[in-house]
């Protein structure tokens, strides 16, 4: 009797703590998170100070992400990304360029094919984005689906902002925290 106690609990055994592991949602990721960042502490046309990242729920399942910079200028990039626990992840990339907002949605890939991470351009027509210099605000919406790397991902989803100069390497940046979030 001893060795068939024995022999279910190590078949069994590994089982039954799959089943009680937690789910993300249980662990207490919220689907709201605002965040801050010091004012200063970059050039005032990249100078992060608060956002918002958000999972909102339902049958439009999508994330919206604002900022609030020190002063939005037509030379302020802004990278919106989400970073599933899987590999690669997702980037929204917003700037201006001749008078118009641009927003351009990518699946960074860092699989085998490519050893260094490659943005690959990713359709979403209905990704929607608010650019408003007054406020030094920037909103963007963007259906889950959308997302490749994040949508076929179990949570939690680290959501995180970040600014440059033109968009140039090597220039004036910032960023905001990253924040886990699930639906």
């Amino acid at each position: 009797m001893r060795r068939l106690l024995a022999l279910a609990t190590a078949l069994l055994g590994p089982l039954a703590l799959v089943l009680v592991q937690p789910d993300a949602h249980a662990q207490g990721y919220p689907s709201l998170a605002k965040v801050t960042d010091r004012a200063g502490d970059a050039p005032a046309g990249v100078d992060l100070l608060s956002g918002r990242y958000q999972l909102s729920v339902g049958s439009a399942r999508r994330a919206t992400f604002q900022v609030r910079v020190k002063k939005l200028t037509d030379t302020t990039f802004l990278a919106f990304e989400v970073h599933p626990e899987a590999e690669g992840w997702d980037r929204i990339a917003v700037y201006r360029e001749n008078g118009r907002t641009v927003a351009k949605m990518y699946f960074i890939d860092t699989g085998e094919e490519y050893p260094v991470p490659t943005p690959v351009p990713r359709a979403c027509p209905d990704l929607s984005v608010t650019w408003a210099p007054g406020r030094g605000e920037v909103t963007v919406t963007a259906p889950w689906r959308c997302f490749q790397a994040a949508s076929s991902a179990y949570a939690p989803f680290e959501f995180q902002a970040y600014s440059r100069v033109g968009g140039q390497p090597g220039g004036a940046k910032d960023s905001l925290p990253a924040k886990d979030l699930d639906f």
